[in-house]
């Protein structure tokens, strides 16, 4: 579904497109399991991710909650927009 989305932008999405896996998906998915931390936006930095979207409504309040109490305290990730239960963050 994420690929059929992307299609309103056409910007480059993490995950890739159709049967193509980039090999900056393995490491993507190391770094998105201890999101948010200094080390997962250092990667995303790296890979020259510019922002990430937070689907608030596909995780628990506690895990939503501890990313948006994260993100106050650190200047490396930019709240941009919220739209409804999915939050916008530009990659300072």
């Amino acid at each position: 579904a994420r690929d059929y989305y992307s299609t309103s932008h056409w910007k480059k999405i993490m995950n890739g497109y159709s049967g193509f896996l980039p090999d900056s998906l393995y490491g993507a998915a190391f770094a998105w399991n201890e999101f948010p931390s200094d080390r997962s936006i250092a990667f995303f930095r790296k890979e020259k991710v510019r922002f990430i979207i937070v689907h608030g409504s596909e995780m628990d309040s506690k895990t939503l909650n501890s990313i948006l109490a994260w993100q106050k305290n650190h200047a490396g990730l930019v709240p941009v927009a919220r739209f409804g239960s999915d939050y916008v963050y530009r990659i300072k």
